[in-house]
């Protein structure tokens, strides 16, 4: 079969993250269960794919996938999104989306959900959420969860340590933002004598917050931001993750779903601080040490806990087990060849 890859998100043409990876792994590691896969490519758009796998439902690609869908194509759409809102706030956000009809992106999105052939989601939470608020049908619904990189399973501190001469710090990767809360990581750790790495871009709609960032980050001696690290230098990443004592998400607003840096750096030996929800717990489970991302106290306290303890050998095993691409990649071929019948 061939599968076609589709994935849009305006900030990631600047700035990547864990979904752009998770394509060039699909890529990388379908042909070994028989199949072909490629980008699609909408300068030269094809209707030959067996499949089509959207790995988002934001806005930008719904319509999209209703015109792909119109040609014929059979639609995988990969879900990731997740809220963890109270039932009543769940009631409020239907009615809300019942008088603006059309013009409510809720309706679109799950216009769409409903009608591809099927929807894959990272966890069963996320499969609740979805079946729940988009009315998308349980068998219509998969759970394949986001798979770790070898490198990070085998990553060795050497490469990050030559480079930078870090051994033992705080690590936080991730796009520079309020969401992401670097600000809040870098002021709770004043006073504690840790040396703290921060890897990513800037987020392009908050320069006001990167400019901030950047000022502190310069006053902190022993803080150190390498920027953005391009695709081809993920294996000194993984070295980071190998070398750091601790990696911190502790993201504010919008929840982690699950938080792939972390992931990887478990995955690598470090210990992990998390804000807690139940798709993160279905990944790090009672290994990590989690925090309440909206205070600075409960943040250090995370750190300071998870910096004495150290990597968990059990988290680091069962992700080995459970979300290495080899295993998920024959997951997501038997989704492909059941759509394509």
């Amino acid at each position: 079969m061939k599968i076609g890859l589709f994935m849009f998100y305006p900030k990631a043409l600047w700035i990547g993250g864990s979904g752009e990876g998770m394509v060039r792994r699909i890529r990388e590691y379908l042909p070994a269960t028989g199949h072909q896969a490629e980008f699609f490519d909408p300068w030269n758009p094809r209707d030959d794919f067996d499949v089509l796998h959207i790995l988002a439902c934001n806005r930008e690609v719904l319509e999209f996938a209703e015109v792909a869908r119109g040609r014929g194509l059979k639609i995988v759409m990969s879900v990731f999104e997740y809220r963890t809102w109270s039932p009543w706030r769940l009631r409020a956000g239907r009615l809300a989306c019942r008088l603006l009809g059309s013009r409510s992106s809720q309706v679109f999105r799950a216009r769409v959900l409903r009608s591809v052939k099927r929807v894959v989601v990272n966890s069963p939470a996320m499969g609740r959420y979805v079946e729940t608020y988009y009315g998308v049908p349980p068998e219509r619904c998969t759970v394949i969860p986001c798979g770790v990189a070898p490198f990070f399973l085998t990553a060795t501190p050497e490469l990050f340590v030559a480079k930078y001469g870090l051994r033992d710090f705080v690590l936080c990767a991730g796009r520079i933002s309020k969401r992401k809360n670097q600000l809040g990581i870098l002021r709770c750790l004043d006073g504690s004598g840790l040396p703290v790495v921060f890897v990513g871009g800037a987020e392009p709609l908050e320069p006001e917050y990167a400019r901030v960032f950047e000022r502190e980050v310069r006053a902190r001696p022993q803080v150190l931001w390498t920027r953005e690290l391009p695709h081809e230098a993920l294996p000194l990443l993984a070295s980071a993750c190998a070398a750091c004592r601790v990696h911190v998400q502790a993201s504010r607003g919008l929840p982690e779903y699950p938080g792939m840096a972390n992931v990887e750096a478990a995955a690598a030996g470090a210990a992990v601080v998390a804000t807690d929800n139940p798709v993160v717990r279905y990944y790090l489970g009672n290994h990590a040490h989690y925090c309440n991302a909206d205070s600075e106290d409960s943040i250090r306290q995370a750190i300071l806990r998870a910096h004495a303890q150290g990597g968990s050998a059990a988290l680091r095993a069962e992700i080995k087990e459970r979300f290495s691409w080899e295993r998920l990649i024959r997951d997501l071929a038997q989704v492909y060849e059941q759509v394509a019948r």
